[in-house]
């Protein structure tokens, strides 16, 4: 797929970077997750709510955390160690010069608000302390949101309206996450959502910084930047039975979510579809997948492979959607992609459920 030959308003991936617990970018991040690596440990200071029946001791919390990072680093400065080198490692990719960045966006997922968490409000301060330390304080646009899960494919689809409008000519879409937090892991692992000996059926809490570059194609070609990926069929749905209600999903929200990727006739070329998705190891997200598996049916059919990179990376939550977005863009450029598209759908703990599709971009 050529830049030059897409549509002049198609919505292009011309950059991407991600710092994890696998990598301090998203090569080493994603090599690391094609090999199945994981960097999964005990806590350096939280244990789980349950005795060792032998020791008499408090087992300890599984985590995936960045060994870079200070262990007593938490909340608002936690996140803003993720962030940094992720944008600038973006920034230098994209070589942009510092005049352009006026005409310019950013768009920014943080985590979703739950008891204890020490996370900023989207409608805080943070962005602009994160602009000034990174020197791109000049951007037109500045955004943040506290979606979760599905935070970075709303920030996508508001980049595509700023896009589409002229109002900016590339926008920065990045998500944050970090669930270390003394606070908010005692009150998950309370909920039995934290993964340990008395809940198997937990998740194991990670971190990540993702951030991505948008341009429509037009703006792209006459830089001369190429389309890593280019994405389309946003949708978005909301489940009524969602996490915190104790109830099963109906999975309606997902399927709305998922309707206008679905709606394209024919279907993609190949093998099947590629589904990359933020199943975590609860069994609330499995079954929600089984139920919408089970009624679209033939709709979904054939599925060439089914990812999900928190068997590696644990939960990445804000920063989930991203990191989906670019390890599918790393296997489209080594080739190992078992498809030329991915359909990627997230879930939120509120019910806020997003999808999207993402094309092998030039010469993939």
């Amino acid at each position: 797929m050529n830049a030059f030959t897409l549509a002049p308003t198609a919505l292009c991936i011309t950059a991407a970077e991600a710092v994890t617990p696998l990598g301090f970018d998203a090569e080493q991040t994603c090599a690391a997750i094609r090999a199945g690596a994981n960097r999964f440990a005990d806590h350096p200071f939280h244990v789980s709510q349950v005795t060792d029946p032998e020791t008499g001791f408090p087992e300890p919390l599984i985590a995936s955390l960045l060994a870079e990072l200070d262990p007593d680093l938490e909340g608002r400065e936690r996140l803003l160690e993720l962030a940094l080198p992720a944008f600038k490692g973006l920034l230098a990719k994209a070589g942009f010069k510092r005049a352009g960045l006026a005409r310019g966006g950013v768009l920014l997922s943080l985590p979703q608000p739950i008891a204890g968490r020490k996370g900023p409000e989207a409608g805080g301060d943070f962005l602009v302390e994160l602009t000034d330390r990174l020197g791109i304080q000049s951007l037109k646009v500045k955004k943040a949101c506290n979606l979760g899960h599905t935070g970075m494919a709303s920030c996508l689809s508001e980049a595509s309206r700023l896009l589409a409008s002229g109002e900016v000519e590339f926008c920065i879409v990045a998500g944050i996450e970090s669930y270390h937090e003394t606070e908010g892991l005692a009150l998950l692992d309370g909920e039995y959502r934290l993964k340990s000996a008395r809940a198997v059926d937990g998740f194991i809490p990670g971190e990540a910084a993702v951030a991505l570059l948008l341009e429509t194609a037009a703006k792209a070609a006459a830089r001369k930047a190429k389309a890593m990926g280019v994405l389309s069929d946003l949708g978005f749905g909301k489940e009524a039975m969602h996490y915190v209600s104790e109830r099963l999903s109906s999975g309606e929200g997902l399927g709305q979510a998922l309707q206008p990727a679905l709606a394209r006739t024919p279907k993609p070329e190949g093998p099947g579809r590629w589904i990359l998705c933020d199943m975590n190891g609860e069994s609330y997200r499995a079954a929600e997948w089984g139920i919408v598996r089970t009624r679209l049916g033939d709709t979904l059919d054939p599925i060439a492979a089914l990812t999900h990179p928190a068997d590696c990376l644990g939960d990445t939550g804000a920063a989930s959607t991203g990191m989906l977005i670019v390890y599918a863009l790393h296997a489209f450029a080594r080739g190992f992609a078992p498809a030329r598209e991915a359909l990627i759908w997230n879930a939120s703990d509120d019910g806020s459920r997003s999808a999207l599709v993402l094309a092998a971009g030039e010469g993939y």
